[in-house]
């Protein structure tokens, strides 16, 4: 399991640009524009590619971006409302166990993050969960997009351990 001290000292090398395509466990395909990095963060190495397309959600098509840690998709953003004028995307937040994080619980490893309402950039009536913690980000910052991955990464692979997925 990686641990997170120092995390925003890993070394990411930019590998390549391309086409990614990911099969998911019900049996979806989805094609992405992908950037691929290469990453080492104490015992760990391993590949990081951030993928870019666009999917219904939230009652309309919108960007989508999917973080893949060794091929497994850790964290995924979506476009905000107002993401033709501002290119925010937003993620909504999981907690240690899995659940979804409370805008008024959010676990100090998220301190220094832009931290937002979830329901303040996708709008309550297309589904936007009020109360909710989401991390806001642009599309061209990779680095947040990465360390949130890696954070729910993390905490996901404590419960596959823990037994609890």
């Amino acid at each position: 399991m990686m641990l997170l001290v120092g995390v925003s000292a890993m070394p990411i090398k930019l590998r390549s640009v391309g086409k990614y395509t990911h099969t998911f466990p019900d049996k979806t395909t989805e094609n992405y524009d992908a950037i691929f990095y290469d990453a080492e963060f104490g015992d760990w190495r391993g590949e990081i590619i951030i993928g870019f397309t666009y999917r219904e959600a939230y009652g309309r098509s919108r960007r989508r971006v999917v973080v893949f840690i060794d091929k497994h998709p850790e964290a995924e953003f979506v476009g905000s409302d107002d993401y033709d004028k501002t290119g925010h995307l937003v993620a909504l937040i999981r907690r240690r166990d899995g659940k979804y994080m409370r805008i008024n619980g959010i676990h100090p490893i998220y301190a220094g993050f832009n931290i937002v309402n979830h329901s303040s950039q996708i709008s309550k009536n297309l589904g936007g969960r009020e109360g909710f913690a989401a991390l806001l980000v642009t599309e061209d910052d990779h680095k947040t997009m990465i360390l949130h991955a890696i954070i729910q990464s993390t905490w996901r692979r404590a419960r596959k351990e823990q037994g609890e997925l």
